[in-house]
């Protein structure tokens, strides 16, 4: 029971840390010889990274809704 409520409470922050993780591993992960593709393709990633983080949040945080 415990463990239950301390892991719901430690979500939050873990799946923050893994989408930036995964946002840094994607946008980091393709060398373009065309520096504005290589910003670019970072941004989209990042910016897909942090909605799908914000779902996330909405789903384990019944506190949070999406508006």
């Amino acid at each position: 029971m415990i463990y239950r409520h301390g892991l719901r409470a430690a979500l939050v922050p873990i799946v923050t840390q893994f989408g930036i993780d995964v946002a840094t591993l994607l946008g980091g992960a393709k060398d373009e010889p065309v520096i504005i593709a290589v910003v670019l393709l970072a941004v989209v990633f990042v910016v897909v990274a942090n909605i799908v983080v914000e779902l996330l949040y909405a789903v384990l945080d019944p506190r949070v809704r999406l508006t």
